[in-house]
């Protein structure tokens, strides 16, 4: 199973991330643009984990402690890639929402469980394997999520799907 832990957007934060994207899409010749009910904002990427471990991945998110988590989207930014730049939404420094994602690695960390190594970087992926010249302005927006899951990754009907398999309402 292809998993990994999210804060899940409420409809409407997602619904105002799409109509970004929307705009955007007019600037961008080619590219894979996510949709709307897969948006979300990936605090620990797990990979393909064997099913025997869902009751373990179940417990370490319910044993998180945490407060729902303002969160101000104030920048877009581009992950450079050679097939195609990967377009990102980002946010404002929020030091409860790096607690959070450095209390579940470590948590995942002590079961020995792999993590990417790469330093956390809170975003939300708005499209793959783009290609623009400028990037436009982003009007910052907030919003609170109240919602972190562990997601399976999956395709129904050649379709890219998010599934939460278990949730911690913060």
């Amino acid at each position: 199973m292809r998993l990994f832990y999210a804060l899940q957007l409420d409809q409407v934060t997602r619904r105002h991330i799409s109509d970004l994207q929307v705009l955007m899409q007019q600037d961008c010749p080619r590219g894979s643009f996510t949709k709307e009910e897969n948006l979300h904002l990936t605090l620990c990427f797990l990979g393909d984990i064997d099913a025997q471990y869902l009751a373990l991945l179940e417990k370490i998110l319910l044993s998180l402690e945490a407060a729902p988590l303002a969160l101000t989207f104030n920048q877009l930014g581009l992950f450079k890639n050679r097939q195609g730049d990967i377009l990102w939404l980002g946010l404002e420094h929020n030091p409860l929402l790096e607690q959070v994602q450095a209390t579940l690695a470590m948590k995942l960390n002590g079961e020995g469980l792999y993590l990417d190594p790469l330093p956390f970087t809170a975003h939300v992926t708005l499209a793959r394997n783009i290609k623009i010249k400028k990037l436009p302005v982003l009007e910052p927006f907030t919003t609170t999520c109240n919602k972190l899951s562990l997601m399976h990754s999956h395709q129904t009907q050649f379709q890219l799907v998010y599934t939460p398999l278990y949730t911690l309402v913060l």
